[in-house]
């Protein structure tokens, strides 16, 4: 028996399926450890003719010839039914793998005895989870960690496991059919690994259809079949609310915000808020909703309330809102480069002003009376936890994409604009994040030292439901 099967469903891929194949033709682990087995669902693009040219001088690929389907859901279903290996490791025709990805999840799963390994992505083309990859967890879960965050089934699992529970992707869908896979497999799970420590899925982007492309109606219909799957596996709850929350966060908010919202047509933003709407009402406790930021929350009441006038407002006011920082000071110090810089937020151009009001630190953006009403009856809040303000430094590798984050600390200094007043707001407020950050030379991130060079320096912040990065510079240095 194999060690892993690979399975790579193809339809019409050109020369894109030679990325995957060139990486696993690279991969440390022995070729007769895993297989190779592709499915083609009726390619007329010449793909046939190569494979079976190619296919057989490789003693451990094989071909599986389906009539098109369609979608991806039935021939990775027919991979997952022809593998033999102890796991299966699902690849898009345009990805590929790390030279030793395979060696590491499947080392790293079985000493954790993993139903799941998710190993850590890299995005080319396409976002990919960030936060779920600063560290590597043998026995995450859906409580403490993020692994919400990665519902792509590009992870490797345990094949026992998929057929104890008869886990199978759902046919007949063509938009989202990873989700619903994926999040059972995490919900049926004895345990998921996280493996963080290499770069094992390059992930380009390039098969994924635009969410501007898709059918609303058919789209949200899938959408809706991934949260009853959370449902019908939870109980009332927290759980439930933070897992609930990935869908009416991801899949609803972020896409009616910014210049997401204004590139849709006016008739496509109605339906889009109508199918939401209907959603959040019917399938969302309001404790779904506490948990989003508060400007996540402020899109939610709009949303809810079907005001198509201040969504367009808001969006407007947020393309206007931005990252800039600069550095201040550059050191050397114990084998290590040690920056000094700031950042912080701006808006149209200005930095962005807070309030604190009634004791709480409050966002300023722009809304209708009819949107704060809601806001207060929907009892949400746009108050921000400034003390969470959230600053990382990664460095990015400009020819693979990878990317390592380096330590740094931060202070949160608040420069007052205007004196208390009694009756209208207590005080405003710009906030500014100081920070250091430490490079040390010996440090290396996937095959490559950072002390080689090739590494563009990023900064990005989180406050408020914003995630916004930027590149450090020595513009705007103070």
């Amino acid at each position: 028996m194999y060690k892993i099967s690979v399975v790579i469903a193809t339809f019409n891929p050109g020369n894109g399926l030679d990325t995957a194949l060139q990486s696993l033709g690279r991969q440390s682990m022995p070729s007769g450890e895993f297989e190779i087995v592709i499915v083609d669902s009726g390619s007329t693009d010449g793909t046939r003719e190569r494979l079976a040219q190619w296919a057989p001088e490789q003693p451990n690929t094989r071909v599986v010839e389906l009539e098109h389907s369609g979608g991806l859901a039935v021939s990775r279903n027919a991979g997952i039914e022809s593998a033999r290996g102890e796991f299966i490791q699902f690849l898009d025709t345009d990805d590929w793998l790390g030279n030793e990805a395979l060696e590491r999840m499947y080392r790293y799963g079985v000493k954790h005895q993993a139903d799941v390994v998710v190993g850590k992505m890299v995005g080319i083309k396409g976002a990919v989870p960030r936060v779920l990859f600063k560290k590597s967890h043998p026995h995450a879960n859906l409580t403490e960690h993020l692994l919400i965050d990665s519902l792509s089934c590009h992870a490797m699992f345990r094949r026992e496991f998929l057929g104890q529970h008869q886990i199978r992707f759902p046919e007949g869908r063509t938009q989202v059919v990873d989700q619903t896979f994926t999040i059972r497999s995490y919900l049926m799970a004895a345990n998921v690994s996280v493996y963080s420590d290499y770069p094992c899925y390059y992930y380009a982007g390039g098969g994924a259809r635009g969410f501007d492309s898709v059918e609303p109606s058919e789209y949200f219909e899938e959408i809706r079949e991934a949260v009853e799957t959370v449902t019908r596996h939870t109980e009332p709850g927290p759980l439930r609310d933070k897992l609930h929350r990935r869908w009416l966060r991801a899949e609803m908010v972020e896409r009616m915000r910014g210049n997401k919202l204004l590139r849709q047509p006016p008739s496509r933003r109605s339906e889009l808020t109508a199918l939401m709407r209907e959603m959040i009402v019917s399938g969302f406790s309001q404790g779904v909703i506490a948990g989003l930021q508060p400007i996540q929350q402020l899109v939610t009441a709009m949303i809810v309330g079907d005001l198509q006038d201040d969504l367009r407002e808001l969006a407007r006011w947020e393309s206007g809102v931005w990252l800039v920082c600069g550095i201040d000071r550059v050191h050397w110090e114990d084998g290590a480069t040690i920056v000094h810089f700031h950042a912080e937020l701006l808006d149209s151009g200005a930095p962005m002003v807070f309030q604190h009001l009634a004791g709480q630190d409050m966002l300023m953006p722009p809304m209708s009376e009819s949107a704060r009403v809601l806001l207060a009856r929907m009892d949400a809040t746009l108050a921000v936890n400034m003390a969470r303000a959230g600053l990382e430094v990664t460095l990015k590798e400009a020819s693979k994409g990878a990317e390592f984050t380096v330590p740094v600390t931060v202070e949160r200094q608040r420069i007052s604009l205007s004196a208390p007043t009694p009756g209208t707001y207590e005080e405003r407020f710009r906030l500014r994040l100081n920070a250091t950050a430490t490079i040390a030379h010996n440090l290396t991130a996937g095959e490559k030292s950072v002390a080689r060079g090739g590494w563009e320096p990023k900064i990005r912040v989180r406050l408020g439901g914003w995630n916004i990065a930027s590149r450090l510079s020595t513009s705007g240095a103070s």
